[in-house]
């Protein structure tokens, strides 16, 4: 039951397209809630009866350590989406903006990208930025990322 709930907010949070700083800061809070409650001592004594709670301290950090993981995860499936997606439209154009034309058409073709192209330069240059802050966000938690 918590694990569909969990995920059903991961799915909400994805469609709301949180920014960086609110993945870090997000990150950050089960981080430190995760050291609050190690913090915390496992048997407490009130009066004559001792208080174990070594089960609910063990149970609360495997809940924050779940979150943060999701949060992780979530950011690093972003970003390696969105390398991609990049990546794709660079070589792409790459390749359709060096090919000789053989045509007058495929002239007025190449024109029309290299015009296109010009005109969205800025747009792309701007989503180059926030790709490599996730990946600095995911790098200082140490989440590991494929190579491919």
């Amino acid at each position: 039951m918590y694990g569909s709930d969990k995920d059903t907010f991961i799915r909400r949070y994805e469609f709301s397209n949180p920014s960086v700083v609110q993945f870090s800061s997000d990150i950050a809070r089960f981080e430190e809630e995760i050291n609050n409650v190690q913090k915390i001592e496992t048997i407490t004594n009130i009066n004559f009866v001792n208080l174990d709670c070594g089960l609910l301290k063990t149970a609360l950090i495997a809940h924050c350590r779940e979150w943060k993981s999701k949060f992780q995860q979530l950011l690093k499936q972003m970003a390696v989406f969105e390398f991609k997606e990049l990546s794709e439209f660079f070589l792409t154009n790459a390749e359709n903006v060096v090919k000789i034309p053989q045509s007058l058409d495929e002239l007025g073709d190449s024109v029309d990208l290299w015009k296109r192209l010009d005109s969205e330069k800025a747009h792309m240059h701007g989503k180059i930025e926030p790709i490599i802050e996730r990946f600095k966000v995911l790098q200082s938690y140490e989440v590991a990322i494929d190579e491919d």
